[in-house]
């Protein structure tokens, strides 16, 4: 934990400021750019790094042989057996630390510099509170690492803003990304939702005795939170990507 709350942050402000020395250098658009706008461009290199980083972290700890759920008997009459809930190893020990001091970072960068609305900084904090309880509690791990999967997203959201302020939102590239960002949404957000309350719902028999009443609460109802507000941003793209299209077929 020490380790990991000391190189996030000072990583996480680095390509926040490299991208300040570099990004004039490599973009001619960026000179062009308002101070808010660099201040976001900048701060978007963090997300994308850390978005290839959970998502490779995961494909592990799916593919980890000993990823099993753990046995932890409640008393004589409930024995929990089998549950993904009870899954922990040490990667995703590992993710959720590194995960929680992120948004902690990006949080604070965001508001330092206002870069965002209210919606990114509450996501964050939902987010970097949920994390803390699943390891206070050492449970459901697992299951939060299908909600942290929602950062597929993060390289087409990125990519869309880059594309537009560099003036490319009428290029074959922003088309495609258009498309991508669409399809990802689906898959890295909404459709993760059912699925873990899925598994939430059909295992509740088998951790009900196990954890206390006040985490059963977060680990329903943070998860709702984080459905609605990426119900509401899926809504946003799809009318930006309808319109798009629109213009495209009167062309």
């Amino acid at each position: 934990m020490f380790l990991s709350t000391k190189i996030t942050p000072i990583f996480t402000f680095f390509s926040f400021f490299i991208s300040r020395t570099l990004s004039p250098i490599f973009f001619k658009s960026y000179k062009d750019l308002s101070i808010k706008d660099r201040y976001n461009w900048d701060s978007r290199y963090g997300s994308q790094i850390y978005a290839f980083f959970v998502l490779y972290c995961v494909s592990i700890m799916w593919d980890e042989t000993d990823f099993k759920s753990q046995i932890s008997e409640v008393d004589e009459d409930f024995t929990c057996k089998e549950s993904i809930i009870f899954t922990e190893t040490e990667t995703s020990r590992w993710v959720m630390e590194i995960s929680m001091v992120y948004f902690i970072t990006d949080a604070f960068i965001c508001w330092f510099y206002k870069i965002s609305g209210l919606e990114i900084l509450f996501h964050h904090f939902i987010v970097s509170f949920g994390v803390f309880f699943t390891l206070y509690e050492k449970k459901s791990q697992f299951m939060i690492s299908w909600l942290l999967f929602s950062e597929g997203t993060t390289f087409f959201v990125n990519n869309r803003w880059w594309l537009y302020k560099m003036k490319m939102h009428n290029t074959f590239w922003y088309k495609i990304n258009a498309m991508c960002l669409l399809i990802s949404w689906l898959f890295c957000r909404l459709f993760p939702i059912f699925f873990y309350y899925k598994h939430m719902i059909n295992d509740y028999h088998k951790y009900k005795y196990a954890i206390i009443p006040f985490y059963k609460l977060l680990l329903f109802i943070l998860p709702s939170f984080l459905g609605v507000l990426n119900l509401y941003w899926f809504l946003l793209i799809l009318r930006g990507f309808n319109d798009f299209y629109k213009k495209i077929i009167k062309k």
